[in-house]
């Protein structure tokens, strides 16, 4: 057997080994806090054994940081198709409402990894991948990206999380939900494309 061959199986088991995981993780996250979660039990779920999942994952932290990371890039794919340039409104606005959408349709994500996370470790798992993404904004604008996209990716985020803590208190209206992701695009905009575009 050729060593790409060998290659192509290897990488095969990889992704199945981390879509086990990834599955087993959620799958126990619909019934359980995600902070009560062990590596045996996601190990066990996926049938796989803990050394598998350590050589893909330092921790249940680490997982779970790199899920956000996935729904972030599954989020900015879904509201700007490849090679598309969206207006700054249009690209916070939709990424906001895509957002808030994704986390009141999976109600095991608010009910489990929301709820029993403080706001400023939901902010620090997902400021990341999203200040990887304002540097790419940035580059597709002709902008060098700078230690500011950072800080635009907490603004940014930490007025996401405010808004949707707010509505989980509220009643909860789908509408409102959309109405305040409008509100964000208006409001936090101009901020983001001062950071994005430079000026």
């Amino acid at each position: 057997m050729s060593g790409e061959a060998r290659r192509g199986e290897t990488d095969l088991r990889v992704v199945k080994s981390r879509e086990a995981i990834q599955e087993a993780f959620e799958s126990l996250l619909e019934t359980t806090e995600c902070d009560s979660i062990t590596v045996s039990e996601i190990a066990r779920k996926a049938r796989v054994s803990r050394k598998t999942f350590y050589a893909h994952y330092s921790s249940v932290a680490d997982l779970l940081r790199e899920m956000a990371r996935e729904i972030v890039e599954d989020v900015v794919c879904s509201i700007q198709p490849e090679g598309e340039l969206l207006s700054i409104e249009e690209w916070v606005g939709g990424f906001a409402r895509a957002t808030l959408a994704a986390l009141r349709d999976n109600p095991h994500l608010e009910n489990n990894v929301v709820r029993c996370l403080p706001t400023a470790a939901l902010i620090a798992m997902v400021q990341q991948p999203l200040s990887e993404v304002f540097e790419r904004e940035m580059l597709k604008r002709g902008v060098s990206p700078t230690p500011s996209s950072e800080y635009g990716a907490a603004f940014f985020l930490g007025g996401l999380c405010s808004v949707y803590e707010t509505w989980m208190l509220s009643d909860r209206d789908p509408a409102a939900l959309d109405d305040a992701a409008m509100l964000i695009a208006h409001t936090v905009a101009p901020g983001v494309a001062m950071i994005v575009e430079g000026s």
